[in-house]
């Protein structure tokens, strides 16, 4: 469906091997009156929203892993204790 809209939207103009600038500025001007907005409404896709990110504030361990290596079981995060 979206294919196909954005086939009716466009119109190809082959013109490749065109390097002259002034050509180029000429059929810009050509086609730039020639064109008419697309009658129809914006199609609008819907993405999945990207997960958020989840901060948590570390406040200390709780679990202690070896002597002076403390864990906090909440957020995983593995430090040395004091």
């Amino acid at each position: 469906m979206a294919i196909e809209r954005f086939r009716q939207q466009v119109e190809l103009i082959d013109r490749r091997g065109l390097i002259e600038t002034d050509n180029i500025q000429e059929l810009i001007n050509e086609y730039r009156s020639k064109g008419n907005p697309f009658p129809e409404p914006p199609i609008v896709i819907e993405t999945r929203k990207k997960k958020q990110k989840i901060e948590r504030e570390i406040t200390g361990g709780d679990m202690m892993i070896a002597p002076g290596i403390l864990m906090d079981s909440t957020s995983g995060v593995i430090f040395a204790g004091t």
